[in-house]
């Protein structure tokens, strides 16, 4: 989820001759993810909470990977704010979920440890973001980037669902 949020600015000099908008609203591209992760994610909290949280971190980032990858495919820059919106509301679940879900799978003995590699892996991914999807940027265009980075959220979602019977919620 880090990682996704941060593959977008580095396309903000491509997309603003492609789409001939401003900077000002290539902006709004983090704005609404960002802001639409952090109006929902209390209230999935509590959905987490009462109905278990494999099936709201699967279906999210699912969402998130998905709406990334048809960015790759937009031909409007409106069709982005809404893939960005889109984004944001998969995002919102990682964190009630993974956060519920790893309360519940690992020993108390071990529970700082098991928080402080999610929190490294999510630093890992806000570093790794802007180079990479500048990097890939290079090599396939703007499109096939997002196209490439959106579904490799694909596989992690299927690893989740093959695992999801070790993990506790």
């Amino acid at each position: 989820s880090h990682f996704y949020g941060l593959c977008l600015p580095p396309m903000f000099l491509v997309w603003q001759h492609a789409f001939h908008v401003s900077f000002a609203e290539l902006g709004m591209t983090i704005m609404l993810m960002s802001g639409t992760t952090a109006v929902l994610q209390t209230p999935v909290g509590f959905l987490v909470d009462r109905f278990g949280a494999r099936p709201f971190l699967i279906s999210g980032a699912l969402l998130m990977s998905l709406s990334i990858a048809t960015m790759g495919l937009a031909t409007q820059f409106w069709q982005i704010l809404v893939l960005a919106t889109l984004s944001g509301v998969g995002n919102s679940v990682i964190h009630p979920a993974d956060y519920a879900i790893l309360s519940g799978s690992v020993d108390k003995d071990r529970m700082g440890r098991s928080f402080a590699l999610p929190t490294f892996s999510g630093n890992l991914g806000f570093s790794a973001g802007p180079p990479v999807a500048a990097f890939l940027m290079l090599a396939m265009g703007w499109r096939g980037t997002l196209l490439t980075v959106g579904l490799l959220g694909v596989p992690v979602v299927l690893s989740i669902v093959l695992q999801s019977r070790i993990l506790n919620d």
